[in-house]
């Protein structure tokens, strides 16, 4: 059963409760139709109508040509008030420039100071919270540690191998620099296999991304219930 946190004016966090809690407590009219919800475990938050929704079909149906002239319709309250979520996000998004001049000393710890100077650049992000909550789904990268370390270990140990044959004339360095660059050619072999599996995992997630981003690409929300959907 999920679990949800929920704010009446979005300042004052509360729960996290039961869906079955949350709509009891919808019923109860002590939350009302603004109040917003976030599901645990994840940092979008929606309007509680979201709740009645996921229940419903993901997607919208387009109304008869006779009846509604084609236009895409919400299938939770039948409105045609319906909002493409890349606009929505796209009108909260501003990016600004600014440009300003940046004054300074040069020759501290000397006998003389030096006026200088210089041109800065700053650009500024800015975005409504309904485009924060709208906002496109982000690439995920296949976490490389395992792989890193495992290279760093073959060259070390092949590199100081090679080292201690090429410095050192002893029988016993030269025992040590084979057993050191056997064990970096083994090791090779580990190495090689944790990175052809995160270039596997790596192609999946790049798949996934896209599949979000296109179903992204084609959402909508409803004005009047608040309903998030996909247009087919």
């Amino acid at each position: 059963m999920s679990r949800y946190y929920y704010s009446r004016d979005g300042s004052d966090i509360q729960g996290p409760i039961s869906d079955s809690d949350l709509q009891g407590m919808r019923s109860a009219g002590l939350l009302s139709e603004n109040t917003q919800i976030c599901e645990e475990g994840t940092e979008t938050w929606q309007p509680i109508t979201f709740i009645k929704a996921r229940s419903a079909k993901s997607h919208v149906v387009q109304a008869d040509h006779d009846t509604d002239g084609g236009k895409y319709i919400c299938p939770q309250c039948g409105s045609s008030n319906i909002q493409s979520v890349p606009l929505l996000y796209e009108a909260g998004t501003s990016t600004s420039i600014s440009n300003g001049r940046v004054i300074g000393v040069a020759g501290l710890g000397t006998d003389q100071l030096v006026p200088a100077g210089g041109m800065t650049t700053t650009t500024h992000r800015q975005q409504t919270l309904l485009a924060a909550r709208y906002s496109p789904p982000r690439p995920q990268t296949a976490s490389n540690d395992n792989t890193a370390l495992l290279f760093i270990a073959v060259f070390s140990l092949i590199i100081i191998g090679i080292l201690l044959l090429v410095m050192e004339s002893e029988t016993s360095h030269s025992i040590l620099a084979s057993f050191l660059i056997l064990g970096g050619i083994a090791t090779a072999i580990p190495a090689v296999k944790a990175l052809k599996a995160m270039q596997a995992k790596q192609k999946e997630l790049t798949i996934a991304h896209l599949r979000k981003l296109e179903e992204w690409q084609h959402s909508f929300v409803c004005q009047k219930c608040g309903y998030f959907g996909t247009l087919h």
